[in-house]
């Protein structure tokens, strides 16, 4: 049996694992109170929002996410009833002390790249994983570092005490030979198993580069520009669109990109969200519109359908919190099965194309 498989991902709700298909049967009020229940979720999945602390003003939510007084409410109210805040009468709302796991039949270290929420996918992925992890009784340490300062701050009698190690982010473009290698790991958005001891969960890149090439053949477009990045999961989906596209594209490293790149009768891949919403803002100022009324500018990821910062996008993405469910629904197994193979867990993605409305489709 070979020791990494590949195993594409379904949702248990469905098929594809794409929440924003089940948001679209919702109806206008729970719509608008997702966006800030989903944000205080993440919030405190991130580590932002700590036990017991104190919200921010309700009519400062309320204005940060366009609603009304009454909307924002509902929206705490909702959260309270799933006993994630409380209210306190005359102080405010707050985020409600967990329950002590004393007795946790596992403890995993969890590793995020930062705690911006606003610009950080890894903590929607979080609240899936957290989720989880409560159902599953583990105790989780989060800590904080960027991919190229993990090694310089590890410390390892930290590690070598869990069960388990998570890393959310893309931490494989950096060396991680020094892990303890007994522990199983776990790697969102990485695509380096380390011969093994990684197994692995994003976006399935085969399919988003079908998706991609049927995108641009759809507009007529035969040439492509792909915006590559020096990460191993972006190198990856990049080589593989080039496999499938064919003869006619050309590689551009994302540092070299201008906007005097833009041509009409060109398509332009970013195969990473976050260095399309870089290019975005630069040319929202610019020109005073968006960048994805352009059909032809396409990025892989959905950072852009969740964050609240980012500009919107045509965008092939996938459910990032359902990504955490996958995490930890593997971390579970090769916690159960000690010494079984590591995976490739490979989520079946969508495409989203921008409408002048706002909204992406």
């Amino acid at each position: 049996m070979p020791p990494f498989s590949v195993i594409i991902k379904k949702n248990k709700r469905g098929n594809n694992l794409n929440h924003f298909e089940e948001q679209a049967g919702m109806s206008d009020n729970r719509l608008l109170t997702s966006k800030l229940t989903g944000y205080i979720e993440a919030m405190i999945a991130g580590g932002n929002f700590a036990e017991g602390e104190r919200l921010p003003p309700l009519r400062r939510l309320a204005d940060q996410f366009h609603l009304t007084l009454s909307t924002a409410r509902r929206s705490l109210q909702e959260l309270c009833e799933r006993d994630i805040l409380e209210f306190r009468h005359g102080s405010g709302t707050y985020v409600k002390p967990r329950r002590k796991l004393h007795n946790a039949s596992y403890h995993i270290s969890v590793v995020l790249f930062e705690k911006n929420f606003r610009s950080s996918y890894c903590s929607y992925a979080m609240q899936g994983f957290q989720c989880m992890a409560a159902e599953y009784g583990w105790q989780l340490h989060l800590s904080f570092h960027s991919y190229g300062q993990l090694k310089q701050n590890y410390d390892e009698s930290v590690f070598q005490n869990r069960d388990a190690l998570v890393f959310l982010g893309c931490y494989d473009t950096y060396d991680l030979s020094y892990l303890p290698k007994h522990l199983p790991c776990i790697g969102l958005e990485m695509h380096n198993s380390l011969n093994g001891q990684f197994s692995t969960v994003t976006l399935d890149p085969f399919d988003a580069a079908v998706i991609a090439a049927e995108h641009f053949r759809s507009l007529g477009i035969r040439h492509v520009k792909i915006i590559s990045a020096d990460t191993p999961v972006h190198q990856f989906r990049a080589g593989l669109f080039r496999q499938e596209w064919g003869k006619d594209h050309e590689v551009i490293d994302s540092q070299a990109f201008s906007e005097c790149s833009l041509a009409a009768d060109c398509g332009y891949l970013f195969v990473s969200g976050t260095h399309h919403e870089a290019y975005a803002q630069e040319y929202f100022r610019k020109h005073k519109k968006y960048l994805a009324e352009n059909p032809a500018v396409l990025s892989i990821d959905g950072k852009s359908l969740i964050a609240p910062d980012f500009q919107p996008a045509n965008t092939i993405a996938i459910d990032w919190p359902a990504a955490g469910e996958a995490a930890a629904e593997e971390c579970l197994r090769r916690l159960k099965s000690c010494g079984s193979n590591a995976r490739r867990i490979y989520l079946a993605p969508k495409l989203y194309l921008y409408h002048k409305n706002g909204e992406e489709k």
